[in-house]
């Protein structure tokens, strides 16, 4: 046998695979890693990651990454973006609007997430936001000037005022699903003068019918700018004059609308005497569209010819038909539309097998469809994953179950499926209403009155960052009858002792229903009568705690007389905890045994050890905890090296370990990439540089280096300081942030030497107007410096530098 063949293997070149595989595999990366990892292979890859990459986190990105991503992949196609302006990432933000000015590369956007923001990004980005019309959620991660923003409702506008909106909003977008708040909301636009784009959806349908006069005369006298009106009015028609349809059209029909401001719109209805009709702007506007017409010959539209608006329903992509269509819309059949709602009684419109690119499909309890069209219709869409229907439809559907080739076909499309209300069935199977989710507050309660929940909540989840609100937060809760889950973190430490009486109270008189009641109460105790650590506990020690409710407590104390303190629900239900106790075995619980609650902890992923502990909870001690903050003054407790899964490790000034015990904390912290320590406690650590097995492991381990203030040292570096740290971090560190005196310091130490950075972030003590880091200045100082790939932002005198190729 010959060499050739006795090696011959058999294999599978990746090209054969078929696309659905590929896209399966997609599913479970990032967009960005997918369009890294397969751009420029050949062209059905590129066809494929084009059609399938709409959403990109750019989150901790490299700059040399992110350029590959943005030369390759065509923005606009992108429907998700997530930028970040971190400490891996800094100027992210301010270098896309810049690489991208024209908003029309993106304006597709539905989901827009932008963290860390500073002010001067948020100055180039927010008069943008005007422009992205298709946004469904905006998501900004500073304190920014309200006004600036869309504002949506979408819930029954209850006010014993008007609504008051800032006067100088530009863009609004109003979802009412209530009757009578259209009227409230267009008598609160009428101080909005800046308002140059106005976008209502009325779902209400127990409207009357809508007038164009009475618009008109808003719009003239109090929105003067206003050059787009997008809208879709639904009302009841029941053929009086007062809503003729042709009188209805021509109040929208004046010279201001059709030749002033060219805005179109349509009158859709139905031909009974009592029935439903919609009136909307044409193109219309959003993504959900009812057709409530037998045939959309009877419509009634101000638009002169049939090509004037071609793409007048391209934004559509969810159709419900709620009455038999005959004669349809063409235009309204596009490829966009992915979800069919399907309510009628018969179907005799074959358009229905058009829509091509569905993904769900939901049938009412009244469709009368015969097997061979609704074959013929599973058939014809090929992307159908998701099916919505009655127990009774899909009984009729599949003739009992008996249709064997559409339940092959159901069986092998449908990916999720969902059985619907049979409307005759209870109450629970409808949709769950808002108050159902969950509210969550995490910033200063300031308010005239008490805080308001919807009445119906089930869920409620509080966040206290500031004294006092503890006290406004349980007040507010005395309506709450239906609540049945409650989570508070108090994390202000100026609060009086926890009285669980209190709570008991509130709980038997107005939350009846409440089985889940998680908390973390911090304290100061000064070892009076009232904070004594046994008196709190026994108030947590009644039988509406222990034996009704089955409520378990602890508290974690120090034996100093004037300490902080911590009483908490078990298990722990939060991420972060701090620990307060020299030892644990101080601790009081009203758990009677150490077995009870094994897995007390195991939501904790973020450990401070605020002061030295000798006997930890060994159920602390799990593979969860990722983030690891010593702040106390000696370690004598052994436990400290089991936290074997630890990803950023942050030392406070006031530690003291030896550096043996260091270097087995480096060796037993695998994942270890991230560093927090200041330049005295880094000297501390490695005995003035000179344990060579530490820096080893610190050059070998880091990867992201911030060097924190010494609080009362002078925290700008100079060169002889940097050095030793340049020398340690240079061959593996990505990520510096750092303070330095002047900007040689950057240019001649930091950038020479650091040559793997991919983000820095530096502050400087030496900084005025002539003293700037600019790209110019850097080339000056170095010709080098021309090959520098990096972006820089400044914010005072912080340079934030993000590179995508150093050398």
């Amino acid at each position: 046998m010959s060499a050739a063949k006795r090696f011959k293997r058999d294999f599978t070149p990746l090209e054969t695979l078929p696309n659905e595989l590929f896209l399966e595999i997609f599913s479970y990366i990032s967009g960005v890693d997918t369009v890294h990892a397969f751009s420029g292979l050949n062209n059905r890859f590129q066809c494929l990651i084009s059609d399938y990459c709409r959403t990109f986190n750019f989150e901790s990105i490299s700059k040399a990454k992110f350029d590959y991503i943005i030369r390759q992949h065509d923005i606009h196609q992108w429907r998700s973006l997530h930028l970040s302006d971190n400490d891996k990432t800094p100027g992210q933000v301010v270098y896309f609007f810049r690489l991208f000015s024209f908003v029309e590369k993106y304006t597709q956007l539905k989901t827009l997430s932008i963290s860390n923001v500073t002010c001067n990004s948020s100055l180039l980005f927010l008069p943008k936001l005007k422009s992205f019309t298709h946004l469904v959620k905006l998501s900004i991660g500073s304190k920014l000037p309200l006004e600036s923003l869309q504002h949506t409702i979408e819930h029954h506008c209850t006010h014993e005022h008007d609504l008051i909106w800032p006067k100088t909003l530009k863009q609004l977008k109003v979802f009412i699903t209530q009757p009578g708040d259209n009227s409230i909301v267009r008598t609160s636009l009428k101080d909005l003068s800046e308002l140059i784009s106005l976008t209502i959806y009325d779902g209400a349908w127990e409207n009357p019918p809508p007038d164009g006069r009475i618009w008109e005369d808003l719009i003239v006298t109090s929105m003067p700018l206003l050059n787009k009106f997008e809208f879709c009015f639904k009302f009841w028609r029941d053929f009086s004059v007062t809503s003729d349809k042709n009188r209805i059209i021509s109040t929208f029909s004046t010279p201001f609308y059709l030749q002033d401001k060219s805005w179109f719109v349509q009158c859709d209805t139905y031909h009974q005497q009592f029935s439903i009709a919609i009136l909307y702007s044409l193109p219309f506007a959003f993504q959900h569209f009812d057709i409530v017409t037998h045939s959309f010959e009877d419509s009634i539209s101000t638009v002169n010819t049939n090509n004037s608006l071609k793409k007048s329903y391209e934004n559509v992509k969810q159709l419900t038909i709620d009455i038999p269509c005959e004669n349809l819309n063409e235009t309204i059949i596009s490829k966009n539309i992915i979800d069919l709602n399907l309510k009628f009684a018969g179907m005799s419109g074959k358009w229905i097998f058009s829509f091509t690119r569905i993904y769900q499909l939901t049938l009412g309890n009244q469709i009368n469809i015969s097997p061979e069209e609704f074959t013929r219709l599973l058939k014809y869409s090929p992307y159908l994953k998701s099916l919505v229907a009655s127990y009774y439809t899909l009984q009729l559907i599949t003739n009992q179950w008996n249709d064997k080739i559409i339940c092959e076909l159901l069986s092998r499309k449908i990916r999720s499926l969902k059985i619907s209300s049979d409307n005759c069935l209870d109450e629970y199977m409808k949709k769950l209403p808002l108050e159902s989710l969950q509210h969550t507050i995490e910033h200063h309660c300031t308010h005239e009155h008490d805080l308001t929940w919807p009445k119906a909540l089930k869920q409620l989840k509080v966040f206290i960052t500031q004294p006092g609100d503890n006290s406004i937060v349980r007040t507010s809760l005395k309506d709450l009858s239906e609540l049945n889950s409650l989570t508070i973190y108090d994390g202000t430490w100026e609060n009086p002792p926890p009285d669980g009486r209190i709570w008991e109270d509130l709980i038997v008189s107005s939350m009846p229903l409440l089985n889940k009641f998680e908390f973390c109460f911090k304290f100061w105790r000064d070892f009076s009568i009232t904070s004594d650590k046994n008196r709190i506990i026994s108030t947590f020690s009644t039988p509406f705690y222990l034996q009704d409710k089955s409520w378990f407590v602890q508290c974690d104390t120090y034996h100093q007389q004037f300490s902080i303190a911590i009483l908490y629900s078990l298990p722990f239900a939060f991420q972060h905890f701090d620990i307060v106790t020299h030892s644990f075995e101080d601790s009081i619980s009203t758990v009677n045994t150490n077995n009870l609650f094994k897995k007390s902890y195991e939501n904790v992923k973020q450990l401070t050890i605020d002061i030295p502990c000798e006997n930890l909870n060994e159920t602390i001690i799990s593979k969860n905890i990722i983030d690891l903050n010593l702040k106390f003054a000696g370690m004598s407790g052994k436990w400290i090296f089991s936290f074997t899964r630890i990803y950023q490790l942050t030392l406070g000034n006031q530690i003291n370990i030896s550096s043996e015990d260091f270097t087995r904390l480096l060796k037993y912290s695998p994942y270890l990439k991230s560093l927090v320590a200041s330049y005295y406690t880094l000297q501390l650590i490695t005995n003035q540089w000179n344990d060579k097995i530490i820096c080893e492991l610190l050059s070998r381990k880091i990867r992201s280096l911030k060097i924190s203030s010494d609080n009362c040292l002078d925290e700008y570096m100079k060169v002889h300081e940097l050095l030793p740290i340049t020398r340690v971090f240079h061959k593996g560190c990505y990520h510096l942030n750092v303070s330095v005196y002047s900007r040689n310091i950057v240019a001649g130490l930091i950038l020479r030497s650091m040559g793997h950075l991919r983000s820095l972030k530096v502050r400087l003590k030496e900084h005025t107007n002539d003293m700037k880091v600019t790209k110019e200045w850097l080339i000056k100082q170095n010709t080098k410096f021309e090959k520098l790939d990096c972006f820089i932002t400044i914010d005072g005198n912080e340079y934030s530098f993000w590179f995508g190729r150093l050398r």
